[in-house]
């Protein structure tokens, strides 16, 4: 049998796309259905109401990128937002809800070269909301944080606060309404949201709350399929999802880090630190969505340019809440899968109906009229979510993908530079990390939040170099939640899921 590598954050996730492959499919199959698996389990981090990116590879190498990031609606009032809300998007408003690409974005994933039939991505997915899971430690640490504006939705108090509290960890989570939705989705394909009922009726719930969207942008939308960008770093081809992603940054900082040998818990830490700094500043700076606007790629990409200014930086109240799954197979199918709410359940609306969850990816948007990300109609935000796959020569080498907002192209690089130095895919995930800023929105974007096991070294040196250092507990969340597969030269695949999370990765 073809050997299979797959790692998510959620071992019941993990089990939905071993089961997939083990019934004749490959490894897009195998991570649609931890995909949709996901949505069940970890709720506060993905929904069918949320965005995707991924970047797939093929047995012959080639390599692209599905963006399935909406747009903001046609007959958004931006002026109306800047009168109400100033030059910040709010974080939470209706006002905040884009166009969902999830299911789009899936099943052009599936059209790619899925081996099994549309249908069968449901089957685990449809069966865990339906009998139910055990509540997630980060569900139940979301609705308790949260419990306030969370409950003042009537879809979310019915599936979540059911009992009149907030449902706790390890107790059954059972989502009958996204069951239906689920199944309904697996007959009909995934134009029954952007075309059929099941959008309507969402629609109409966030309508409701004041959102702008409308039929005609649901009927709309569709995934993109783009050529990724590609980086030479140690003699090895780095892939990256480009703009409207935040992928570029990746490929920044390798680019200013050319030394493979470099060591980001060393006296090496200020050299990363800097090279994050600039990375930051890009993003601010030249980032949006260049269907719209004209997004200087030479400017983000370059190693020498630095914006001369300090560009508006909205501050929010929010946590960034995301899922990356990493899956691989022998016959060279490879693909990196990233989707997201953007905050913990999203803008807290759940259609009580279909179960949907509605994201707030639009606060994203700043409504600062000199930034290249203002919200315009038809524009997509600026996207944390980057997936990433490298190549030597042709033949793939990693999958790598974590949830950690703004600092996933530096959790990524921690990563990869680990394995460049020989580490093993677990030792380079589960090491010490340390990021600059919080993965956060809101979050400060020049202190650096560094693991309790991180080398003192590493912490002389960043504060040597004027960095300011918070300490968090070793193994936090606060510095992501990564996967990564390997392939040596014998062609065998290894895979490791993060040990900050509940995560688990199998090779079969």
């Amino acid at each position: 049998m073809t050997q299979l590598a797959l790692a998510t954050p959620h071992a019941l996730s993990t089990s939905a796309g071993v089961e997939a492959f083990r019934r004749g499919g490959n490894a897009l199959d195998a991570a649609l259905a931890a995909a949709a698996s996901l949505t069940v389990t970890l709720p506060d981090n993905c929904a069918l109401g949320g965005d995707l990116i991924a970047i797939v590879r093929r047995p012959d190498g080639d390599v692209s990128v599905i963006n399935a990031s909406g747009p903001a609606a046609a007959d958004v009032e931006v002026e109306g937002l800047r009168e109400r809300h100033g030059l910040t998007m709010p974080a939470f408003s209706a006002d905040t809800v884009t166009v969902p690409g999830l299911l789009d974005g899936w099943e052009t994933i599936w059209r790619l070269g899925a081996e099994r039939p549309w249908e069968a991505i449901f089957g685990a997915a449809t069966e865990q909301a339906c009998e139910g899971v055990p509540v997630a430690e980060s569900v139940a640490t979301a609705l308790d944080r949260y419990s306030a504006r969370l409950r003042s939705d009537p879809g979310m108090s019915h599936v979540f606060f059911a009992s009149g509290r907030a449902l706790g960890v390890g107790e059954t989570l059972v989502q009958r309404e996204l069951a239906s939705t689920l199944e309904h989705v697996a007959e009909a394909g995934a134009r029954a949201f952007y075309e059929g009922e099941i959008g309507r009726t969402w629609l109409e719930a966030v309508i409701e709350r004041g959102s702008a969207l409308s039929p005609d942008d649901l009927a709309g939308f569709e995934t993109e399929v783009a050529e990724p960008l590609v980086g030479a770093h140690a003699g090895q081809q780095v892939f990256a999802a480009p703009p409207n992603s935040q992928g570029a940054l990746l490929l920044k900082t390798l680019a200013m880090v050319r030394d493979e040998e470099l060591d980001p818990l060393s006296e090496d830490a200020p050299r990363f630190a800097a090279a994050f700094e600039a990375a930051t500043d890009a993003r601010a700076q030249y980032l949006a969505d260049p269907r719209v606007v004209e997004v200087p790629l030479d400017l983000l990409l370059g190693v020498e340019d630095r914006p001369t200014s300090s560009p508006h930086r909205p501050a929010r109240d929010g946590s960034g809440d995301t899922v990356a799954l990493v899956a691989a197979d022998q016959k060279g199918w490879a693909i990196s899968l990233i989707q997201s709410l953007f905050d913990s359940f999203g803008c807290g609306i759940l259609d009580p109906h279909t179960g949907i969850i509605a994201h707030n990816r639009g606060s994203f948007f700043s409504l600062d009229p000199t930034s290249l990300n203002v919200l315009a109609p038809g524009k997509r935000p600026v996207h944390t979510l980057s997936p990433a796959l490298v190549q030597e020569e042709g033949r793939l080498q990693n999958v790598l993908g974590t949830m950690g907002g703004l600092a996933q192209t530096q959790i990524l690089t921690h990563v990869l530079m680990h394995l460049r130095r020989g580490g093993g895919v677990a030792e380079a995930v589960g090491a010490p990390r340390w990021t600059l800023g919080a993965i956060e929105a809101q979050g400060d974007s020049a202190a650096i939040q560094a693991e309790a096991d991180v080398p003192q070294q590493a912490i002389d040196a960043l504060r040597a170099g004027g960095w300011s250092i918070t300490r968090i507990p070793a193994r936090s969340l606060d510095v992501g939640d990564a996967a990564a597969i390997c392939r040596d030269d014998a062609g065998e695949l290894s895979a490791a899921a993060d040990p900050r999370g509940p995560g688990s990765a199998v090779v079969c």
